[in-house]
C-alpha cells in the first residue's frame, strides 16, 4: 500500500486549495490506484480545479504504469461527474462489478458515464455508495 497525491497551492494566499489523494494497492491481486478522496476548498469551486486535479493525478498514475482506478462515490453526484469528465477526455471505459451482492474484482462489467450518473442519483435516494472502476 502506498500512498500519494496531488496539492493545489495558492501562491498568493500561501495555503493548500486543493488535494487529491489516493492509494495504489493490490485487491485479490490486481493492482489498483484507490482515489481516496478529492477536495478543492469552498472559495475556489468552478473553477474547472477539480477537473485539472483529477487529470493530472490520472496521468502522473499512467507515468507509474497503472491502469486500474477505483473510486467508491458516497453520494456525490458533482465528483462523480468531474470523474467522468476526465476519464473520457482520456478515453477510459468505466466498470462496475458484475454482482451487487459479491464484490469481485475480477469480474467487473463495462457500464456508460450515463448508466454511471443515474445508479448514483438512485443511491442517494437510497444513502448507497457506488464503486466503480476506470480503465483504459
Amino acid at each position: 500500500e502506498k500512498r500519494w497525491g496531488i496539492f493545489l497551492f495558492d501562491e498568493e494566499k500561501s495555503e493548500i486549495i486543493g488535494v487529491c489523494e489516493v492509494i495504489s494497492q493490490k485487491e485479490d491481486g490486481v493492482k489498483v490506484l484507490l482515489i481516496v478522496y478529492t477536495f478543492i476548498d469552498e472559495n475556489y469551486r468552478g473553477n474547472r480545479l477539480c477537473y485539472e486535479l483529477v487529470k493530472k493525478t490520472i496521468l502522473k498514475n499512467e507515468e507509474k504504469k497503472g491502469t486500474l482506478i477505483k473510486v467508491v462515490i458516497a453520494g456525490g453526484e458533482s465528483i462523480l461527474k468531474c470523474l467522468i469528465k476526465v476519464f473520457k477526455e482520456l478515453k477510459y471505459k468505466v466498470k462496475k462489478y458484475k454482482s451487487d451482492e459479491e464484490e469481485d474484482i475480477h469480474k467487473l462489467k463495462t457500464i456508460t458515464f450515463e448508466d454511471a450518473i443515474k445508479i448514483e442519483k438512485k443511491n442517494k435516494k437510497t444513502d448507497c455508495w457506488q464503486t466503480l472502476f476506470f480503465t483504459l
